[in-house]
């Protein structure tokens, strides 16, 4: 299930914000929750911080921390896809049933981002879901409590590095093999 917003809309509202939009697309979207301060300084931290460095700093205040102004617009499509993408997920799970697994970029994953605006549009709309999130790590230190349900270590053994290179391994292996089944693809 395709979940993300059209890219020329994500393209319009970064460009000129939100309100540039047409009104008939500004109604069919969903609302944009934009108060959120640390997922705002997580958004910027991202843009020029390693994505460790960045959420160390979810622990520290807002109180004096103020958004660039000149990012405005970017973040806007940053809240635009977490809350298309919850949006689109609610429905497909509301009409379909069961449970759906979504695959989104690392800062689209954290609790703040689509997993809580899921949660949010379903209890909007009197519905009990839950949202989980997995992040991957490459960190020394875990991340702040409640920033993610759970964490999968990319470094050690049985972390996604190792089963990274086990796939490189495969791919080097099987690259001089016939692609017809049963060749070892599978």
């Amino acid at each position: 299930v395709g979940l993300n917003i059209p890219y020329e809309a994500s393209l319009m509202v970064s460009k000129g914000g939100f309100d540039s939009t047409p009104e008939w697309l500004r109604e069919a979207l969903p609302r944009l929750d934009l108060s959120l301060q640390k997922h705002r300084r997580r958004f910027e931290d991202m843009l020029q911080l390693p994505m460790e460095a960045a959420v160390a700093r979810m622990t520290e205040p807002t109180d004096s921390w103020k958004p660039r102004e000149d990012l405005n617009f970017m973040y806007q499509a940053q809240v635009l896809w977490d809350e298309v993408m919850a949006d689109n997920a609610l429905r497909y799970v509301s009409a379909a049933g069961g449970r759906m697994v979504v695959l989104a970029g690392a800062n689209h994953c954290w609790r703040d981002a689509i997993p809580d605006r899921f949660e949010r549009a379903a209890a909007s709309r009197g519905q009990a879901r839950r949202a989980v999130s997995v992040i991957p790590w490459r960190g020394e230190q875990l991340p702040p409590p409640g920033m993610a349900d759970y964490i999968w270590p990319m470094r050690g053994p049985g972390g996604g590095d190792e089963i990274a290179l086990r796939l490189a391994e495969q791919r080097s292996r099987l690259r001089s093999q016939s692609k017809v089944f049963p060749a070892g693809y599978i």
